[in-house]
């Protein structure tokens, strides 16, 4: 079998790190990795790969790739990303790392809950202003997490990832799905 590792983006973020793609040719000796680092290169290395680990595809890249059986995207969504008629006409299973991004977006998210629940954001600009400013934090009260409620609309990976780290904190959640 030959796979297309194709995962480069502008973000470091959203690409595969080296380390990453050296643990899966050590992990699967048998299948022979073909690492794209730039579109040009997924372009014309696609044409004989069996599968590609890759975000994105263009239709005119699905026609060069008879033997393309199986694209598998790191992104949750693949919408827009990949030509799914395209892959669908050529009988190409999709598959996606639906809740990949659950865990890091539910955490963003009640990091910001603490920013502005604390102030912090008021709190660093009065240190840099060398202020005190204590009196002033406690005016809008109350400010504690615990007992507060929130409402989830859409309660897929993401909403049951943040309901459960809001839960934590002894907020009364509501999902809705």
């Amino acid at each position: 079998m030959r796979i297309l590792v194709h995962i480069q983006w502008p973000v470091k973020a959203w690409s595969i790190p080296e380390t990453h793609a050296t643990a899966l040719y050590t992990q699967f000796p048998d299948v022979e990795f073909v690492r794209a680092h730039n579109n040009e290169a997924a372009e014309w290395l696609i044409e004989d790969v069996d599968a590609a680990f890759t975000p994105r595809l263009t239709p005119e890249m699905v026609a060069r790739a008879p033997q393309l059986r199986w694209v598998h995207s790191p992104a949750a969504a693949v919408e827009g990303l990949l030509p799914l008629a395209a892959l669908d006409a050529q009988n190409v299973l999709v598959t996606n790392s639906k809740g990949i991004q659950a865990v890091p977006i539910a955490e963003h998210v009640i990091g910001g809950i603490l920013v502005l629940s604390r102030k912090f954001h008021r709190t660093l600009d009065a240190q840099r202003e060398r202020k005190w400013i204590q009196n002033e934090l406690v005016t809008d009260w109350p400010w504690l997490l615990q007992g507060q409620r929130m409402t989830i609309v859409g309660l897929g990976t993401i909403g049951t990832e943040i309901a459960k780290r809001a839960n934590a904190f002894g907020i009364h959640v509501t999902g809705v799905r």
